[in-house]
């Protein structure tokens, strides 16, 4: 756990929290290693540590609905799936996924990169994202808010923000957001998570509104005043 290097920059109390809080959904969540993986606890340790960091100060969730989360070497190619008109999508190379009160799958080598090293990405934050998207049932990019965020707030931000990206992929102007994120609402919000960890002063910049939500809802991570 102590390769994250998002834990060094917490304060003690906070880091504290984050830390038992792994060992929390370490321990109650059943892990697989897929594509010849061997799982060892420091795996474990690692992934534990980025999803916990998410709600460090939310308290919403340990991710008690999350089934297991799968581990693979590196990208993987996802199942083929048939469609409700019978139509069957090949699989898709992916470097995650996460499946409502279902499991979380991930790349190892993406994920420790991302934990260990600045990438300006961060393959577990974004997959976890989308499990507080889906604790409502829903994956729309509006997760259940906490008692200080007014839901009328997320979503004219959200709403804002989400056309302001199509607007500036369309003129070619700078965002700290990947183009990824235009995708739809889900992947909105879960990329939009990982710019507010892992590029704050880019995002507080360009998308003043976005940070300052991402910031009350967050609490934790961000930039300092």
């Amino acid at each position: 756990m102590s390769a994250v290097r998002h834990l060094r920059d917490l304060d003690p109390e906070r880091r504290e929290r984050v830390e038992q809080d792994a060992k929390v959904f370490a321990g109650q969540t059943h892990w697989e290693g897929c594509g010849g993986l061997t799982l060892t606890d420091g795996m474990k340790a690692v992934v534990s540590a980025m999803a916990c960091l998410l709600v460090c100060d939310t308290r919403q969730t340990l991710y008690e609905d999350v089934s297991s989360v799968i581990l693979y070497p590196q990208g993987y190619v996802a199942r083929s799936s048939t469609g409700p008109l019978g139509i069957v999508s090949e699989g898709m190379a992916r470097l995650g996924e996460a499946h409502v009160n279902g499991p979380v799958i991930l790349s190892w080598s993406d994920a420790l990169r991302d934990a260990t090293q600045y990438t300006g990405r961060n393959l577990v934050l974004h997959e976890f994202a989308h499990r507080l998207d889906m604790l409502n049932g829903y994956v729309d990019g509006a997760p259940p808010m906490p008692a200080w965020i007014d839901i009328g707030r997320w979503k004219h931000t959200m709403t804002h923000e989400y056309g302001a990206l199509h607007a500036s992929l369309d003129q070619g102007a700078p965002t700290p957001l990947t183009p990824y994120a235009a995708t739809n609402p889900a992947e909105f919000f879960a990329v939009s998570t990982e710019a507010y960890f892992e590029r704050p002063f880019a995002l507080r910049t360009l998308r003043p509104e976005l940070y300052g939500l991402l910031k009350d809802y967050y609490v934790i991570g961000g930039m300092e005043a």
